[in-house]
């Protein structure tokens, strides 16, 4: 048991052995990411954003969805990258991001997350199975 304050610029033991800190700084698993920058990385320039839907579960306004529509404009393209310029908590905790990003290939990217570690995966379509032919 501590029997005296807390002292914030050091470490010490009191004068019954018991050891308390008290010069800490709380760490947080954070990891933060630019959401712009990591849907370009998923994307890699190989392949066209047909159109796409992503929402911020941390915003708490109407504007946490941002949509970029089928055959939008170089501009509206931009201003699409330009509203996920922001920084989230892509580590540990609750999932941030939600969405689907619908690719000009056929494939589509959608929101993995395990124990609120969140990114973007690649799907594509499976093969048709012999059964069906």
């Amino acid at each position: 048991m501590l029997n005296k304050p807390l002292n914030p610029q050091s470490c010490q033991t009191d004068v019954s052995g018991s050891f308390f800190i008290t010069n800490y700084k709380l760490k947080i698993n954070t990891k933060m990411s630019n959401a712009k920058k990591e849907l370009l990385e998923a994307v890699r320039d190989t392949v066209k954003i047909k159109c796409a839907s992503i929402s911020n579960s941390s915003l708490e306004n109407e504007g946490s969805k941002k949509v970029l529509k089928l055959n939008h404009s170089n501009d509206e393209y931009n201003g699409f990258l330009n509203s996920l310029d922001f920084e989230y908590d892509s580590g540990y905790g609750g999932q941030e991001l939600y969405g689907t990003v619908w690719l000009e290939d056929g494939t589509w990217l959608s929101r993995g997350e395990y124990d609120g570690s969140e990114w973007w995966e690649h799907n594509f379509l499976p093969d048709i199975s012999a059964e069906c032919l």
